[in-house]
């Protein structure tokens, strides 16, 4: 069972009730149209200069919208902002909303396609900061045909008939975009195309290199583990290319980092904390001085070449730490499938204005 598996990931400290894990699952599957009371986001003492609180951070490791934390980690920003960090590495995007609920994370990256189930159930959720836009591939594995890929939205997704495309796991942005790529080509997903779910980035890779599925969707930089583009893969579409995707995926979070309302209550310091961590994160990474010494850290963090990952970094490091605005609060709506297609929770409850005015103020919005 997916909720058993995930909860051995976690430490045993932090266990937390198959209740809860019960719930949020059943949310995802049902959509539970339940209504949520206002929440609270006041409370908290700052810590005091000489001692550090601990914070559990969930993440999938190796993905981009967690290279700013291991940034704060790696030049101390977090104990700069009074927070001693302990990262929990969760492999599925479910798997993070069951730890933020169950308190085994108190900070956790996860989409608003994983968060508004929840929330509409009542679940109390607060969304601090936006972890990175929604910067999907769709790519080719192995010598997968596509003689229609180099063709105007939608007829460059006709390669998709009769194919299957690899995903992070149900429920996630991943298989969002493969069914909907799917739908704007016109086929029925699970009919004429499949959609697999193949994990994270370390069995990702691997299941496109072995062509277990034909084409995956991959969050950058997937696609630089891969080889050479148009000699090892092709890049089908790009949800940040509207000539290959149209306007399905703009203005769209990939992921979040969201807290708990009661933790929000009791550690207002350690929730500001983190959010100002990450704006310096965020200046150190943008900074061109630091370039060489930011492209290590990459390298070391997504075990991509050193040479690709100095490439890399300049050309996506404007897709990192978005403030929440209610404007992108209420576009996130269009990422989220089934009966949520429409649901857009209340922003004044549900995102935390305090860390949005910190990352607006700091780095200014984008």
């Amino acid at each position: 069972m997916q909720i058993e598996r995930e909860n051995r990931l976690l430490r045993p400290s932090h266990r937390f009730p198959n209740a809860i894990a019960i719930r949020f699952m059943a949310a995802l599957a049902l959509g539970a149209c339940l209504g949520g009371g206002a929440l609270a986001a006041e409370g908290g003492k700052p810590p005091s200069d000489k001692e550090a609180i601990d914070v559990n951070i969930g993440g999938i490791p190796g993905l981009s919208q967690m290279f700013y934390p291991y940034v704060a980690q790696q030049k101390h920003f977090f104990e700069k902002h009074g927070i001693k960090p302990n990262m929990v590495n969760i492999q599925t995007g479910p798997g993070l909303v069951v730890a933020l609920l169950g308190g085994s994370s108190d900070i956790s990256m996860a989409g608003p396609q994983l968060l508004w189930p929840p929330i509409k159930k009542g679940e109390p959720i607060v969304v601090i900061a936006g972890a990175i836009k929604l910067n999907y591939l769709l790519v080719t594995c192995g010598n997968t045909p596509v003689p229609h890929a180099h063709e105007p939205y939608p007829k460059n997704l006709q390669d998709l008939r009769g194919r299957s495309i690899g995903a992070i796991g149900l429920g996630t942005q991943t298989m969002n975009m493969a069914e909907s790529l799917a739908r704007a080509a016109g086929f029925v997903p699970g009919k004429d195309v499949q959609l697999v779910a193949v994990g994270g980035p370390a069995t990702m890779v691997p299941a496109c290199k072995q062509q277990k599925v034909d084409f995956i969707i991959a969050p950058p930089p997937l696609e630089e583990l891969l080889g050479t583009e148009n000699k090892d893969y092709v890049v089908v579409a790009s949800a940040t290319d509207p000539k290959t995707t149209g306007d399905a995926f703009g203005g769209l979070f990939a992921d979040t980092y969201a807290t708990t309302a009661s933790y929000l209550k009791d550690h207002r310091a350690q929730v500001s904390g983190f959010c100002a961590a990450m704006v310096d994160a965020q200046a150190f990474s943008t900074n061109p001085a630091n370039l060489a010494e930011v492209a290590k850290l990459y390298s070391d963090y997504t075990q991509i070449p050193l040479d690709k990952a100095t490439s890399f970094w300049p050309r996506h490091e404007d897709e990192l730490l978005i403030p929440v605005t209610r404007t992108a609060w209420s576009r996130q709506a269009a990422g989220v499938k089934g009966d949520l297609h429409t649901y857009v929770p209340d922003y004044d409850t549900h995102v935390d204005k305090v860390c949005t005015e910190i990352i607006e103020k700091n780095a200014g919005v984008k």
